[in-house]
């Protein structure tokens, strides 16, 4: 069986729509839909307790948590809850092809059950689905860069005037192009719809959330493609691009405002998110590098570092951890993609 997460705050105007792109044209009991509903609210700032008697396929279940705790915890919790020896990474915005992905999807999983399957994005139009639109852009996963710093940034950025000494730790960035290729390994996902199997997902930990932690892996929006992937090439797997799988992502329909409505999105969790692959996967000697050579000291900066010296019991934990079963290291992913630090 296949189950398919997808985490959800305050996303009904889309969740619907996608639950229904899923289920076109296939047996409702090959596969599985969780819906983590992440702390979505009404208007007046209640929970917004979402049923599974709304969907009326009879493989949705809703798992409803009143606290949200952002993107990773919402996957993490939905694959402990999951029947399927399969699993889809979904966002709540993604409409891969109707009638064809799930059975991609398992013969992609059955060919290679130890990596992270990714599908090459789609950029859909707020205002329509076409995934076979002429002039669609094309995404095939993402570099992953340990360092960033403006010039990194797309030249229209605001962030190149609005901050022009910006620096980030971990960031993605996609991966253009419209060539015709095989399936290939690529250093990072992108485009919100991964897959897996499940005993791999825990034989890498997920996003390593634990119940009841407030800071414990990435419990917040932010780096969490760069997180996951690399965890995923450390511990021997890697990411795995399949051209022939695609899936649409609805992007820009999200305003900057918005995101606060519908997402965890504060910036001092960002810098806690890169800051905790760092201290717990970073094992070498690039790990001083990154910390004291390259982070701006800027004031969210400064809290996230607040917040990894409150809960160091918790890194020291998982690094331990990560030492035992990491196969391969650091430095070992950054020489295979060619990624020299500043």
């Amino acid at each position: 069986m296949v189950s398919v997460i997808i985490p959800n705050k305050n996303e009904e105007e889309l969740i619907y729509e996608v639950v229904e792109n899923y289920y076109y044209g296939l047996n409702p009991k090959d596969f599985e839909i969780i819906i983590v509903n992440d702390g979505s609210v009404h208007p007046d700032g209640k929970f917004k307790f979402i049923s599974s008697d709304v969907f009326h396929q009879k493989n949705v279940r809703v798992e409803n948590y009143k606290i949200q705790k952002g993107v990773g915890y919402a996957f993490d919790l939905g694959v402990r809850v999951a029947k399927g020896d399969i699993i889809v990474l979904s966002g709540a915005d993604v409409f891969p092809r109707k009638e064809t992905w799930l059975n991609d999807v398992r013969q992609a999983v059955k060919s290679n059950k130890e990596t992270l399957g990714c599908a090459i994005s789609l950029g859909l139009n707020p205002k329509t689905r076409d995934l076979d639109n002429k002039d669609i852009r094309k995404r095939y996963g993402a570099d992953i860069l340990p360092q960033v710093d403006v010039n990194d940034l797309p030249l229209k950025s605001r962030l190149r005037i609005d901050r022009p000494d910006y620096t980030a730790l971990f960031e993605a960035r996609w991966r253009y192009g419209d060539e015709t290729f095989g399936v290939t390994e690529i250093p990072c996902a992108l485009g919100a719809f991964y897959f897996t199997s499940k005993d791999y997902y825990n034989k890498i930990g997920g996003w390593d959330t634990i119940t009841n932690r407030r800071f414990q892996g990435h419990m917040y929006w932010g780096s969490l493609e760069p997180f996951i992937s690399l965890k995923s090439w450390l511990y021997g797997g890697g990411v795995t691009l399949y051209p022939e799988i695609e899936a649409g992502h609805v992007f820009g329909r999200i305003s900057k405002k918005g995101r606060f409505n519908k997402r965890a999105h504060r910036p001092q969790f960002h810098w806690w998110n890169r800051l905790w692959i760092v201290e717990t996967m970073v094992l070498d000697e690039k790990q001083r590098k990154l910390l004291l050579d390259y982070p701006n000291s800027e004031l969210n900066f400064g809290v996230a570092k607040k917040y990894i010296k409150q809960n160091y019991s918790n890194i020291i934990e998982q690094r331990e951890y990560n030492e035992k079963h990491f196969i391969n290291s650091f430095s070992w992913f950054c020489e295979k993609f060619d990624i020299k630090l500043r």
